[in-house]
Order: structure tokens, then C-alpha cells, then sequence
């Protein structure tokens, strides 16, 4: 895998191919200048939606400086679309970039990057996603053993298998004599958001609802053993940040069943959203991981910077 330095200079040589009146020059590992503008480094040579948010909500609280220069291997369409609704910069070692700053505005895209050889592709479908779920909520950076994953991801052996060697194909997970440990837990952690958020969410969910009376106090439902909080409210009951305005569940309950608890009517655009649940406990609240995710996903200032608090109160390395 090439090194941060390694990418930064072969993106920078990319760009200024592309360039004509302005070129840019790198000042230290951390540090670009285009036009007298001085950017800051942050790298990412596998750029994920969750970085994208975890950045801007930096930039914001102003964790990071106002003006930043993702950097990363290959930007998509898509990617350099979210770039720019996020405020952010961005190049990739093609010579594709989105870069807004003062008196300078440049937007590539379209140019086809190498095409990495002999690897696995990172597409999971929904067993994977569980699997890779698991990996990360166990704890410690050492993964538990297949057979055990897969009875907690309800897969197969052979699908954990393909998960961890495709992971280990793109630099997340190192195997030694001792075992298979997770090699960048953070990033895995983006990983994984960006796979549940367009993968596995859309298939999780189930109805949508509203409450069937108006001025409920959330904090007093019981719901049924097996029912969970999720989103806004599961990241209040952790850290009482962030007031509820919308309102997710994680079940394995039926509509029939949820019906009966008197609580919801269905509603296609009410504020109740309601959620498959793929793992088994009794808490009242998802794991900070799913809630993360949650917040990831509602995408707009106030879920992003509760989000940046839970991520770094309950989902650091050493959590």
C-alpha cells in the first residue's frame, strides 16, 4: 500500500498536469499552497461518505482549519459531489479535485484512475455488512475467531471468510502467527458506515410511522423486550446531548405487534422510522456504532456534530 506521501505527491503531479495559469506546490507533508492559498492535508486513501461528514463537522467546530485538502486515491462523481456540498477540498492521484477557495475555483472529474489488480472488490451484501459489524463491536483490535462470528453475524463460515480476506486484500486487517487484528479500526469504522448507510439501511427498513399521540414523552415508552432506540434518541440516552427531533427504532417485532403497543400509526412521512433489527440484546439503545451510522445518515449540521461527540466519546480505539 502506497504511503500518505507517496499518494500526495502522485496527486499533486496528477493536478498539475491538468493545470495551466496556477499550479500546486507542496510545503511539508501537511501543507499545499495553490494561488497563495494554503491548504491543509488530510489524508484518506480510501475516501468513505462517514469521513467526509467526520471532517466537516471538524472544520466546523474548528478541530481542523477552514480550508483542508482531502486526499485519496480515486474520486467518484459522486464522491467529489458530496465534497462539495460539504465545503471541503479534495484530489485523488488521477488529477480529479474539487478545490474552492478564495479566488480560485477548480472542478475535475471523469478521469480514470489505475485499477487496482488482484483485489477482492468491497461490496458486501447484508451477511457481510453483519459480519463486519461484528468485528468491529467485539472488543479489542484482535478478531474472534470464524465460527464464532459467524453464529453472532448469522452467516456462514465461508462468508466471514471472504470478509476478512477481502479486507485484509485492502490494508484493514494484518494476520500474524497470532491471529487476524484489526489494523485501522477508524477506518474500518467509516468503512462500514458507508456500506450500512447505502447497502444494508434501505433493506432494514420497515415502516414508517407517527406517534399516535402528538405530545408523546418519548423517555417514558416501554417498548417491548427486544426493541431499541436508535438515532437521535439512542445518542441522547448515551451522552444527553442532543434533544430528539426524529425518531428511529430497531425491532424484531411485526407491524402487528408494533400496532398493539398503541404507540404508532403508520404515517409515510412521519417522524417514526422503523428498523429491522440484525443483532440480539435487550438494551434500550442500539450499539454506538449503529447510532453513529444513524446520525451519519440524517447528514445535516446539528446529527453531524452529535455524531463527532459520540465518535469520539464511545467509538475510539481503545472502546
Amino acid at each position: 500500500m502506497e504511503t500518505g506521501e507517496q499518494i500526495l505527491n502522485a496527486a499533486v503531479i496528477a493536478l498539475n498536469a491538468h493545470l495551466k495559469s496556477v499550479k500546486m506546490t507542496i510545503e511539508s507533508e501537511t501543507v499545499v499552497n495553490i494561488d497563495g492559498q494554503r491548504l491543509t492535508c488530510v489524508m484518506c486513501p480510501n475516501l468513505r461518505t462517514a469521513f467526509i461528514s467526520r471532517v466537516q463537522a471538524e472544520v466546523a467546530s474548528g478541530k481542523l482549519p477552514q480550508f483542508v485538502l482531502l486526499v485519496t486515491m480515486s474520486l467518484t462523481r459522486g464522491m467529489l459531489e458530496l465534497v462539495k456540498a460539504a465545503g471541503l477540498n479534495a484530489i485523488d492521484t488521477a488529477g480529479n479535485c474539487h478545490i474552492d477557495i478564495p479566488s480560485t475555483l477548480i472542478h475535475i472529474e471523469g478521469i480514470p484512475g489505475k485499477r487496482p489488480t488482484g483485489k477482492r472488490s468491497l461490496q458486501f451484501r447484508m451477511a457481510g455488512v453483519r459480519v463486519l459489524y461484528w468485528i468491529l463491536v467485539n472488543n479489542g483490535m484482535k478478531i474472534a475467531p470464524f465460527h464464532a462470528l459467524a453464529l453472532q453475524a448469522d452467516a456462514s463460515t465461508s462468508t466471514v471468510k471472504h470478509v476478512v480476506d477481502t479486507l485484509m486484500d485492502h490494508g484493514y486487517i494484518l494476520r500474524t502467527e497470532n491471529g487476524y487484528f484489526i489494523k485501522n479500526r477508524q477506518a474500518l469504522i467509516d468503512l462500514w458506515v458507508d456500506m450500512y448507510n447505502k447497502t444494508a439501511r434501505p433493506r432494514l427498513l420497515k415502516w414508517r410511522m407517527n406517534w399516535r399521540d402528538r405530545d408523546v414523552d418519548w423517555q417514558r415508552i416501554k417498548w417491548p423486550d427486544g426493541t431499541a432506540w436508535g438515532g437521535e434518541c439512542g445518542a441522547y440516552l448515551l451522552n444527553g446531548y442532543m434533544t430528539p427531533g426524529q425518531y428511529e427504532i430497531y425491532t424484531p417485532l411485526s407491524m402487528k405487534e408494533i400496532m398493539n403497543t398503541g404507540l404508532v400509526v403508520p404515517d409515510e412521512t412521519g417522524c417514526v422510522t422503523i428498523y429491522q433489527k440484525f443483532w440480539n440484546d435487550d438494551a434500550d439503545a442500539a450499539n454506538p456504532l449503529v447510532l453513529y451510522a444513524d446520525l451519519i445518515n440524517q447528514g445535516d449540521g446539528r446529527s453531524l456534530e452529535a455524531a463527532n461527540i459520540l465518535r469520539n466519546e464511545a467509538l475510539g480505539d481503545n472502546q
